[in-house]
């Protein structure tokens, strides 16, 4: 806990590093050797942060607005701000600027950017790490200000540009982690910047790898009601429907960091107790929850692209589905919390450290007397910072409160353990 406001800190990657991490170097491309990590993707980052505009402050979004159906969906992080350019020297087309390396700009879209925050005069791992999409100049014709509007996305963004041309049939009967990483490997991202989780139970059909590698990704971890996302290091990240977080990272409200308002929301929109699933080329299998249906009304789901292997996959698939979302759910739908330069006392390790699918439980109290505590998963992250201001809406959905039923002959669900609910 401590008392004042971080500072924020922008960066560009512009040449490449000879002393960073690098692919397939003999001395540099090995860890703890000759190689560093010290900059993403091995540039040189230059420091632009005297250049951004207070005004207009720096924001990042990441994560998803809300669910899309049963999965966790993040969509394509951004970050934007805004540079004085009253001198050309962020203007593209200024030749002669500090920007220019054998006459040629290097501001352009797919310029590395970086964002960190700095704590007690210690500079924190990234809050963003992405590449820039759009580079905005304008020039107004009265008057001598200029500005250079900078909007950049996430890894998700150039996964989601990458669709490469099909290739032979392959991968047939191989794990998610497995299919995950060739999809990455066939478009060079490097080892180095994935975090793949598997446990080895979902085999899949094989691929000819025909569709923008982000879209392959999500049918695969769909498949298998995985999580898949970018962390804020850049990272792709999966991680297994067994493997959620279980115990809270962080604490709002009465029980920890304060916050502005902290909404909680109660609808149907998550509720599903008949789910249509089926394989690609295979048979579409129907299964329900009548309690909940008497309830609740018949609320319908369906898929039948997934890239499992075989049926059984399927039910359990819908299994797993149906214990998650056929109960009515009480969620935070979002928690606000601002802070500036009179805040006395803030967990600004917590906050700047937080990401998504991190658990966060919040304690608070009614205007009747009553005290709430609710868990969930992070599945959005917004932040604006400005002069003096901090100011974060973070987004959640439920946390799953059960592994999936109890299901005979199953490598995953027919292990009585602490991940599973028998039901009869």
């Amino acid at each position: 806990m401590g008392a004042g406001l971080p500072s924020i800190n922008v960066y560009i990657g512009t040449a490449v590093d000879s002393d960073n991490f690098t692919l397939d170097d003999a001395t540099k491309g090995k860890l703890d050797t000759g190689g560093t990590l010290s900059a993403p993707l091995g540039y040189t980052l230059s420091d632009i942060t005297d250049s951004v505009r207070d005004g207009d402050g720096v924001t990042i979004s990441r994560g998803g607005s809300r669910n899309q159906g049963p999965y966790f969906r993040a969509e394509a992080g951004t970050c934007s701000f805004t540079l004085d350019n009253r001198d050309g020297d962020f203007d593209p087309l200024n030749l002669s600027g500090t920007w220019v390396s054998g006459g040629v700009s290097q501001l352009r879209p797919g310029l590395v950017v970086v964002v960190t925050p700095t704590l007690n005069s210690v500079e924190g791992d990234p809050l963003f790490v992405g590449t820039v999409q759009s580079w905005n100049v304008s020039y107004p014709m009265k008057g001598s200000d200029s500005v250079a509007k900078v909007v950049c996305g996430d890894a998700i963004s150039e996964l989601a540009a990458a669709d490469l041309y099909a290739q032979p049939v392959q991968g047939s009967l191989e794990n998610v982690g497995a299919r995950l990483n060739r999809i990455l490997d066939n478009i060079g991202w490097g080892s180095q910047w994935r975090i793949i989780d598997d446990d080895g139970t979902e085999t899949l059909q094989s691929t000819v790898m025909a569709q923008p590698a982000w879209t392959e990704m999500l049918l695969s971890s769909d498949s298998a009601n995985g999580y898949l996302f970018v962390n804020r290091h850049g990272w792709i990240v999966y991680k297994t429907k067994s493997r959620f977080p279980r115990v809270s990272d962080a604490y709002f409200a009465d029980s920890g960091i304060p916050v502005d308002s902290l909404e909680v929301s109660t609808d149907a929109a998550q509720i599903y107790n008949y789910v249509k699933m089926g394989r690609k080329d295979g048979n579409v299998q129907a299964f329900r929850d009548v309690t909940s249906e008497a309830l609740y009304g018949t609320r319908s789901y369906g898929r039948t692209d997934l890239v499992v292997s075989t049926d059984s996959q399927v039910s359990e698939s819908a299994d797993h589905i149906l214990s998650q979302f056929r109960d009515l759910h009480r969620r935070v739908e979002s928690i606000r919390v601002t802070a500036a330069q009179d805040t006395e006392t803030m967990d600004w390790q917590t906050l700047l450290s937080l990401d998504l699918l991190q658990r966060v439980s919040s304690t608070f109290s009614t205007t009747d007397g009553r005290t709430v505590v609710m868990e969930s998963l992070v599945r959005g992250i917004s932040l604006t910072v400005r002069p003096f201001v901090w100011d974060w809406t973070i987004s959640t959905s439920q946390a799953p409160n059960v592994f999936g039923d109890f299901t005979l002959d199953s490598v995953s669900l027919g292990i009585l353990d602490t991940n599973t609910l028998v039901s009869f």
